[in-house]
């Protein structure tokens, strides 16, 4: 390490450990650049990996600039193949063994994390030669969690560490002369891409400081398919260097292995090699195959007994694809044939210890581990089944209690701000019972503060014992998010196969066997089964943003609460004082966490927490630290976490489905040297849930997903509308509501930046081909602007969406290639992708280093975020609806029923009132004639007004709008048939 370290002109143990927030800082260091310093190289390194390079570890190290003299030397220098290597060059691998050394072990997690998307191979044992100590990196894979085909058609997600897997393990003994072995086991696992640096990999030098002796992993996990070589799922293990010289590593490999290959080379094959061989075959309790390279059919004669077995392998023809398919053929038939049962990484641990190599649990890891088991005991271990379908859900409402009521709250809250909307009652009793309610639920939620649970105890006795160590509640929060992430990956899997075996029963009732009576029974058995397994999901989702859920009940409680014993009380049965609460998870936000502002679950901001929190945020960056807000914006799975996960290293849950909810808060931080250029301290990025969430029960969310459009738009100074494909079509109707949305709740002072990001764009000529749909896209957009407007009479003020929005067609457009390359689940990231990703980055720094741009401080966006949602709850109306052509059509409809319901009305209190009269004053012997005359009377006037009536029913027949009228056409009916009846 002390070489490595003065050869990169470093100091071999850093002042500190790398972490999360080092590592995804904005600087002035440019990734795509050429490198002058080789200071710079392990920086380098961290950016690319951070970003999901599947080349970070295989990048070209120019050490010098290029001139005509150097080039003409240098090709000088490469005829000469005796000419020693420069010494100054560096291992790309050494480089990056030496990150992995000194980054902390929460962040050694995230760098696993990271290269394991990037599908490159990871280091399970690394060694130390100045220490002379070997440890297994157990730690840094516990946070990983794969995927794997179960059948055809099913995956499951799996610990990377729990999951039991037959092992294969390559090594090499005796001099290396070209083995090709990493280069070799690439070809295997996958003949595209290259888990492994090898011999002509990109910077590859023969000088090695830290690389040999360490011992690399990688998962062969592919989709079962006939054509495959091997369809077994494994473990590959690849020992770097000579075996011989690593013992513990060599005898490691032999007791976890099922089958272990062995690299030898005749050439090579002394005496004392002979022996080692043999001391293998009959020591190692895997199998053993040796594969011999560069045979000759001469130096076959005299082949030694212990490579005469005819499972060996002798590789003569110098062809990787042959060679790799005979390797990859061996390995099938062996795992087939094989009876070694398989193990999991835990499982090696004990194996480890025993031979004397240490494990990276650190004493106070171990220790805080044991403390979270004993703090989350009370979840269920157990798996779902149909005594206790939902074992996770009950235990989490009984452990996180206050997240019950406030969904009543916030429905409440809703309430007070609609409240001018509400005509059937008194203003001031609609007040007094929404209040009520919410002050009801602040009530209960300080009764169950009473009695906490033994979890959220658990955590503020951990917050109260460390609360001024941020180092220590980053890595218990870590931990803990680990932690329950793994109960709920537990749980899920059950619950998703529940849900199929559902859809699977409500196929059966479709028979036509049956009778109608019964189907239509069994039909609705099935809807209910259905409903209730999805439920049964979205309340068994457990992570650390359910118990920052609940640390804001805790506090908005406090915070509300008027009774000082019941405060005191609350402080001492939790061991910690609630107002504390905002501090942690201020401190938690710069070191990395997102911070939950819009719950996900009762679609509501928590407003009084989040102000707390920025508030804290302030005090401790400083209250004239400016900010740059950007958000993303766009359909269900479309892939806007992914988006903004690979243009600034950070790690937004990314899956399937509807992995975010709500909306998430993640900080930046911005180096000194990059502040003065880009005017800002901190860059915001605010990663939003999927609008059109099929998820979401009763049809389509126009109201929420309007909501969320225009909170987060309004946020940010700049929004990334994220679109798979081509089309538009999915997000102009929610643009058209926030442009309308803007204007009414008058947001438009400063405009915030709009840029289009279109997903799976394969083709390079798409800025060029697509040019007349964003022309089309903008005048529909500037049609539906001036359209609202003229609603709101500010036509004169705007006539164009970039009045609302800043928008530049021409060069706010961007077009992604697909997103991975190869099949599932073994897909890396595609170059293409990454490239895309960086310029749009490039762009959005750019942009701000060359405006004349105030940025807002922490205390000013809190408080336009604060304005921003109490405006949003005070519009009703806009939300309801699909878009601009909704809007108006409700309009036009609302106001021909108003004008048809007043005139009914006021024409049927006269004729009452005249009827009234009549029959009042009328004489006994003429009353027969009057009441024929009333009865004429009613019939002409039902006439008349049911001829009106058709002036309404032309909205549902003939009118231009009549496919949106028509979704209200029963409504309106009902509207006309409940006033008939009452006059």
């Amino acid at each position: 390490m002390e070489e490595l370290s003065r050869c990169l002109d470093l100091p071999p143990s850093p002042p500190s450990k790398l972490t999360l927030p080092n590592a995804i800082s904005l600087d002035c260091f440019k990734t795509n650049s050429k490198l002058s310093s080789k200071s710079d190289l392990p920086r380098y390194m961290l950016k690319r990996i951070m970003l999901l390079d599947t080349s970070s570890r295989t990048l070209p190290i120019i050490t010098q600039v290029e001139t005509p003299d150097n080039l003409y030397s240098n090709s000088i220098s490469f005829l000469n193949e005796d000419e020693d290597e420069d010494d100054d060059l560096v291992h790309p691998m050494d480089i990056f063994l030496y990150l992995f050394s000194i980054s902390t072990p929460i962040f050694r997690q995230t760098i696993v994390n990271q290269l394991a998307k990037c599908q490159l191979s990871l280091p399970l044992i690394t060694h130390d030669s100045d220490k002379n100590e070997t440890t297994l990196n157990h730690f840094a894979f516990e946070t990983l969690f794969l995927n794997r085909y179960v059948d055809e058609n099913d995956t499951r997600c799996f610990s990377a560490v729990k999951e039991p897997l037959p092992i294969v393990s390559f090594i090499r003994i005796g001099g290396c002369e070209k083995s090709q072995k990493s280069e070799l086991l690439n070809k295997i696992l996958n003949i595209r891409h290259e888990y492994f640096s090898f011999r002509n990999s990109p910077g590859s030098t023969k000088k090695r400081f830290l690389l040999d002796g360490t011992v690399e992993i990688a998962w062969y996990l592919p989709k079962n398919k006939e054509n495959r070589k091997i369809n077994q799922h494994f473990i590959l293990l690849n020992l770097r260097g000579d075996s011989s010289l690593f013992d513990k590593q060599s005898s490691f490999i032999g007791q976890i292995s099922t089958l272990v290959y062995i690299f030898v080379s005749l050439s090579k094959l002394t005496q004392e090699i002979s022996h080692q061989l043999e001391n293998i075959k009959s020591t190692f309790e895997s199998k053993v195959i040796f594969i011999v390279y560069r045979v000759s059919k001469k130096k076959l004669e005299n082949i030694p007994s212990i490579l005469e077995d005819k499972n060996n392998l002798f590789l003569h023809k110098n062809n990787l694809c042959d060679d790799s398919g005979r390797i990859a053929k061996s390995i099938s038939h062996f795992l087939n044939e094989s009876n070694i049962p398989p193990i999991s990484l835990s499982g090696c641990v004990g194996v480890a210890s025993k031979i004397g190599i240490v494990c990276d649990f650190k004493n106070d890891i171990a220790s805080k581990q044991k403390l979270i088991n004993s703090i989350c005991k009370d979840f269920p271990e157990n798996i779902p089944d149909d005594n206790n379908p939902q074992p996770l859900a009950d235990m989490k409402n009984k452990l996180l209690p206050l997240q019950q009521y406030f969904k009543s709250w916030a429905d409440s809250n809703r309430e007070l701000h609609l409240v001018v909307s509400d005509r059937t009652r008194n203003v001031e009793e609609f007040i007094s019972s929404a209040k009520g309610k919410q002050e009801k639920a602040r009530s209960s939620q300080i009764q169950e503060l009473s009695k906490p649970s033994h979890f959220v105890c658990g955590i503020m006795n951990e917050c109260q014992k460390h609360f001024s160590d941020e180092r220590e509640i980053h890595q218990f929060f870590e931990l803990l998010k680990d932690k329950l992430n793994s109960i709920s990956k537990n749980h899920l899997p059950i619950l998703f196969n529940q849900y199929k075996r559902c859809i699977a029963e409500s196929y059966t009732w479709n028979s036509a066997s049956i009778g109608v009576t019964e189907r239509e029974a069994k039909q609705k058995k099935a809807k209910t089964c259905l409903i209730e397994a999805a439920e049964a999901i979205a309340r068994s989702s457990l992570g650390i943003e359910h118990v920052f859920r609940e640390f804001s009940q805790i506090y908005e409680a406090v915070i509300a609460c008027n009774d000082s014993k019941l405060k005191a009380g609350v402080k001492n049965n939790l061991k910690f004082y609630p107002t504390h609460l905002p501090d942690i998870a201020a401190h938690l936000l710069l070191q990395g966490h997102s911070f939950e502002i819009l719950n996900g679950d009762d679609n509501h901001v928590p407003l009084t927490w989040v102000s707390a929190v920025l508030t804290k945020l302030s005090e401790i960056v400083g209250i004239d630290k400016r900010l740059f807000v950007v958000s993303v914006l766009g359909i269900q799975s479309s892939g806007k976490s992914t988006l903004l996960n690979t243009m600034f290293g950070i790690n937004f849950p990314v899956s399937s489905g509807r992995c975010t909810r709500g909306l998430f808060l993640q900080v930046i931080p911005i180096t000194d040297d990059f502040r003065s250029k880009v005017g800002y301290d901190f860059l915001l990025l605010l990663d939003t849930e999927g609008l059109r969430a099929p998820e979401l029960s009763g049809g389509p969310s126009y109201h929420r997903d309007n909501e969320m459009a225009t909170f987060a738009v309004g946020l940010a100074d700049l929004a990334l509308i994220n679109i798979k494909g081509e089309s538009h079509s999915e997000v102009q109707d929610i643009l058209q509501i926030t442009i309308i949305a803007f204007i009414r709740m008058k947001l438009t002072v400063k405009k915030p930046k709009c840029i289009f990001v279109h997903q799976n764009v394969g083709d390079i000529q798409a800025q060029t081909n697509l040019i007349i749909a964003r022309r089309k896209l903008i005048d529909t957009l500037n049609g539906m602007t001036l359209c609202a407007a003229q609603q709101e009479n500010k036509e004169l003020q705007f006539s164009q969406f970039c009045d609302v929005i800043e928008f530049n067609p021409e060069e706010d457009v961007f077009y992604f290639p697909s997103l991975f390359e190869g099949q599932p689940p073994m897909t890396s990231i595609a170059p293409g992708y990454i490239e895309k990703a960086q310029e749009l980055k490039t762009k959005i720094i750019k942009h701000n280093a060359t405006q004349d741009t105030r940025f807002q401080s922490v205390r000013e966006w809190k408080k336009k975020l604060s304005d921003l949602w109490n405006s949003v709850l005070k519009e009703n109306f806009v939300f309801s609806y699909r878009n601009i052509l909704e809007v108006n059509a409700r309009v036009e409809l609302d106001g021909a029923m108003c004008c048809w319901y007043s005139n009914f009305i006021q024409a049927m209190t006269a004729v009452k009132s005249e009827f009234i009269n009549k029959l009042y004053n009328v004489e006994f012997e003429f009353l027969q004639d009057t009441l024929q005359d009333i009865t004429t009377d009613l019939i002409r006037i039902v006439k008349e007004y049911s001829e009106s009536e058709k002036l309404i029913d032309h909205f549902f027949v003939q009118h231009e709008k009549k496919a949106i009228f028509a979704q209200w056409k029963c409504n309106t009916e009902h509207i006309s048939n409940v006033a008939k009846r009452k006059n």
